[in-house]
């Protein structure tokens, strides 16, 4: 999808982190904004950033975890636009912790947002896309945890893996069914947003677990010590453009993809990688 200018673009997750940053890149490339995320107060940051850029934007409060919300968010978007372009489903969320101590309530958050939320986003707007018969785009946010597993993340992991499941699958079938619709899976690196704080947007009693606790204080230092979600939008962007279908953030991807490969070609446990 070359030619960003003068598109529609939906973005879940656009309160903060990478959804906000790509919000602004998309509305520098001359895309019209559509901002989805449960946050209120960080859609109103957002809308106020792609207004100072010049573009044309709405914020549009929505719950991925409800079915009926992407509905009523891509209805909107087909009253007010004619449409969807590019369709950005990058909302998340983490909870970490040994996987025996999960409870069945940090399953059910996490992949509710994580998965389902991909999974209404699917059913509600690519229908439409296919029906418009136009040259459009999707891109999946995954993660580095969605190629390469690691202990004391297992809820994330696992949702994460499903995520870029979604993309491939998805970019299969729209490729079988001859639709114009090119799929991109973003797997980010250490990014500096709020992902260990997601607990923040989580409604109702948190569960209290010691090892989850834990996880999250070093995935606070870790996301603090990455790259900037300014400094990766652009390549994002540029990757959307020119169709890639694996969105890395650093170039380490492939090296640890490889290690991982070659332990499963010999039939043994890939060994603990701490991406960067």
């Amino acid at each position: 999808m070359e030619d960003l200018e003068d598109k529609v673009a939906v973005v879940t997750g656009a309160a903060s982190g990478i959804g906000q940053a790509l919000c602004v890149e998309l509305a520098r490339a001359g895309s019209t904004i559509v901002a989805a995320d449960v946050d209120a107060a960080g859609l109103d940051t957002t809308l106020a950033a792609v207004h100072r850029v010049g573009s044309r934007a709405v914020a549009v409060r929505t719950d991925v975890r409800r079915a009926d919300d992407m509905t009523q968010l891509a209805d909107r978007v087909d009253a007010e636009f004619g449409g969807t372009d590019l369709l950005c489903l990058n909302a998340g969320v983490f909870r970490g912790g040994l996987l025996w101590e999960s409870p069945i309530e940090d399953w059910d958050w996490v992949l509710s947002v994580n998965v389902f939320g991909i999974v209404h986003g699917i059913r509600a707007f690519v229908p439409r896309m296919i029906e418009r018969g136009t040259v459009a785009h999707i891109e999946i946010t995954s993660s580095m945890a969605g190629l390469v597993a690691t202990g004391m993340s297992g809820v994330y992991t696992v949702s994460k893996f499903a995520a870029f499941a979604l993309a491939e699958v998805l970019a299969n079938d729209l490729l079988a069914s001859g639709a114009p619709i090119g799929v991109s899976v973003l797997c980010p690196s250490a990014v500096a947003t709020r992902i260990g704080e997601s607990e923040r947007n989580r409604a109702g009693v948190r569960p209290d677990v010691e090892s989850a606790t834990a996880i999250e204080t070093i995935l606070v230092d870790f996301c603090g010590n990455g790259l900037a979600p300014e400094a990766v939008a652009p390549g994002i962007v540029d990757a959307i453009r020119r169709g890639d279908f694996v969105i890395p953030t650093r170039d380490t991807m492939g090296e640890f993809v490889r290690v991982r490969s070659e332990a499963l070609q010999r039939k043994e446990l890939p060994p603990f990688q701490m991406f960067d």
